[in-house]
């Protein structure tokens, strides 16, 4: 959702009206909480001895993540007003803003890829765990450690 209404501002011819920037503020918004959703899978996936590292881990990467995102726009200004910085243009914003969608392919790639490896694991392991979650029942893992063979 968040992708989509940023490609709604930076597609508008000209400026994008306020309407639809308050959209954008209340639907990105929404990404603080979803995030949380990488400190459940730690939780669940991790050993209760290595859970602070894993908690760490899941933090420090979204905070590098938006780090490099700011970076980058900055970055992609620097290089649209000559380095001078003084004279942006509304194109300038939007190109520099558009660097955000590598940030998110990246997240997208690796949530897809490490769901595979989490279903694959199942399936090996953990058969009825996995049919268990199909059906939508709850099913807690034991975390991974070397007797799952990970």
């Amino acid at each position: 959702m968040i992708a989509s209404v940023w490609a709604v501002v930076l597609l508008w011819p000209g400026r994008a009206p306020v309407w639809m920037l308050v959209v954008v503020a209340v639907v990105t918004a929404t990404g603080g909480p979803a995030s949380m959703v990488g400190f459940d899978l730690a939780r669940t996936f991790t050993l209760p001895e290595a859970m602070g590292r894993a908690n760490g881990l899941v933090n420090i990467g979204g905070f590098i993540a938006s780090l490099l995102a700011m970076w980058s726009i900055g970055w992609v200004l620097d290089l649209s007003s000559g380095g001078g910085g003084a004279t942006y243009e509304l194109a300038d914003f939007k190109l520099a803003m558009a660097t955000q969608y590598i940030f998110w392919a990246f997240g997208v790639f690796q949530i897809l890829r490490y769901r595979r490896k989490a279903i694959d694991h199942l399936r090996r392991k953990h058969p009825e765990g996995l049919e268990k979650m199909r059906r939508g029942e709850p099913f807690e893992h034991a975390g991974f450690h070397e007797r799952e063979g990970v």
